[in-house]
């Protein structure tokens, strides 16, 4: 009986250890294994913290009495876009940055990465775990998952490398460090917003009053992430330009 829990946990892992291992070798300078897995697992911790952050704030956000269309927007972009987004970078900020291991822009792309990808782990697993209370068969269980490895784990993989790009930028400007750092901020909590603004459409579109937005949703979605596998893409070449961090 405890097998296929664990089975399902392991499992779990597997999306986020996948994306891991095609990100780290991004960095030329491969970062140590005892950070890579400290930050993993700190980002797993930073799901709970989220999770917790994400319903009081929901919670006050209803209370407001708001018209639904807006609670929902409220919501989507504040409780879980924008606390998913910062609880993320914590491990970076109090574990990483004053690292002498951080040394070069683009650790802060690959920290910000394996701290997405720790998150995003706890989450796959919460779902996994929630297709097993539904009694559902192994096969929709390994679709569910195949999903989010294409699409929540990526996304929270993306919209973390997104904030790392700014925050180098950041360390790198240091007159307008506070600016770039707030506008990687902003940028991926609006991306991953909009994204799970297309998920939630459907889901809601009885509430709502809305009507044939089943390809709308699917487009909304698909299409933050290619702008942002685009981005990152991007991203990774320029950063890759920039002079190490420790010379500044």
């Amino acid at each position: 009986m405890i097998l296929y829990p664990l089975f399902l946990t392991l499992l779990g892992f597997t999306p986020s250890l996948i994306w891991l291992s095609f990100y780290l070798k991004k960095d030329v300078h491969p970062e140590p294994k005892r950070m890579v897995i400290k930050v993993f697992i700190l980002g797993m911790g930073s799901a709970f913290l989220a999770a917790l952050l994400g319903i009081l704030l929901s919670d006050l956000i209803q209370k407001l009495n708001l018209p639904l269309s807006l609670s929902l927007i409220l919501q989507i972009f504040l409780a879980v876009a924008l606390v998913e987004e910062i609880v993320k970078y914590l491990p970076i900020h109090f574990y990483v940055l004053n690292d002498p291991e951080f040394d070069e822009p683009i650790d802060a792309m690959i920290y910000m990465i394996i701290s997405g990808l720790g998150f995003a782990a706890i989450e796959n697993i919460l779902f996994l775990f929630k297709c097993y209370l539904a009694r559902e068969s192994l096969v929709p269980t390994l679709i569910t998952l195949f999903g989010r490895f294409i699409s929540a784990t990526l996304l929270h993989a993306l919209t973390s490398a997104n904030i790392g790009y700014f925050l180098a930028i950041s360390i790198l400007k240091k007159k307008n460090r506070f600016f770039f750092f707030v506008l990687g901020v902003l940028i991926s909590t609006l991306l991953h917003g909009i994204y799970n603004f297309g998920i939630k459409i459907d889901e809601e579109s009885a509430n709502l009053g809305w009507q044939g937005r089943d390809w709308c949703s699917l487009l909304i979605s698909a299409g933050v992430l290619f702008f942002l596998i685009i981005l990152t893409f991007f991203q990774f070449r320029k950063i890759k330009k920039l002079k190490s961090v420790c010379e500044i």
